[in-house]
């Protein structure tokens, strides 16, 4: 973030001598701009995710907050029909979209950015019958188009089940009242904000504990930790993590750094723990006392 900071402090300045030059008497008196000073962060914060037996949970009591229906094969008009009146926390139809973001963020690694834009035209059918994601708009609408496929078993069944109860248009919330996605505005279309929300109610009624509150990015940092955890031996060549970044907009160093490493230390500890051997931690207090 400094040097994003940086960046924009470069540009800003620039523009204002452009604007000296090209025009004196208008703007020849504009002022220099005074910043805060940038700090420079010393490093990059463990993620924080959710382990399996947290993860089922959460999703059992988002169910249970849609009323039981949020992973059940219902049809759109079942789905409109949900009420969705009152506090975002207490309308049924809410929960069902927060379970289909969960859903779609386990499963093809989405980011929290891709939330409010992803549509159920973009849920394709292979001629083998399987479904897969194929985004058609991606980060700052490049016109790079990305296809997203899931390693873990469910997907279909799932992309099956979202498509069912919202068969066109935006598939996280469809009310008009999240104004500004037709026209490309996804920054201020409070989607992300209510999924946020939801998610840290749903997170406190399960009494999941956690260091802080939790938002969608660590729904997605918590989709690639338990699956590279959970098949340790599919995940961990060069060739295996870059072929999930590339799946997942991220990279083998990043996969490696934030979750290989991760579940390699928590499985160590483990081992160390069942043999009874003591830690460096411990020998060093032996030898303290």
């Amino acid at each position: 973030m400094a040097g994003q900071k940086k960046q924009i402090k470069t540009i800003l300045n620039k523009i204002i001598k452009t604007a000296r030059m090209t025009d004196k008497e208008k703007y020849g008196n504009l002022p220099d701009l005074v910043y805060p000073i940038i700090k420079k962060t010393l490093g990059k914060e463990e993620a924080e995710v959710l382990q399996r037996d947290e993860w089922n949970l959460l999703l059992e009591t988002v169910i249970g907050l849609s009323g039981g229906i949020a992973n059940k094969h219902i049809t759109n008009e079942q789905y409109v029909e949900l009420s969705n009146q009152g506090t975002r926390i207490h309308q049924p139809r809410n929960w069902v979209d927060l379970y289909d973001a969960l859903i779609l963020m386990y499963f093809f690694h989405l980011r929290p950015e891709d939330m409010p834009r992803v549509k159920s035209e973009w849920i394709y059918q292979k001629t083998d019958g399987s479904y897969y994601l194929y985004l058609e708009e991606v980060k700052g609408n490049r016109l790079y188009r990305h296809e997203s496929t899931s390693f873990r078993e469910g997907s279909d069944a799932a992309l099956e089940r979202i498509k069912k109860r919202k068969p066109k248009g935006f598939l996280i919330f469809t009310d008009s009242y999240l104004t500004g996605r037709d026209v490309g505005d996804y920054a201020d279309c409070q989607v992300l904000e209510s999924l946020n929300v939801l998610l840290q109610h749903a997170i406190e009624v399960s009494d999941i504990k956690t260091r802080r509150k939790l938002t969608m990015m660590n729904i997605r940092h918590t989709a690639f930790y338990l699956l590279i955890k959970e098949y340790p031996d599919d995940f961990k060549t060069v060739e295996d993590l870059t072929v999930l970044g590339d799946v997942g907009f991220s990279s083998e160093k990043q996969l490696r750094e934030t979750y290989v490493n991760k579940v390699h230390a928590e499985s160590k500890v483990k081992r160390v723990k069942k043999l009874g051997k003591p830690t460096q931690f411990e020998m060093i207090k032996r030898v303290g006392r």
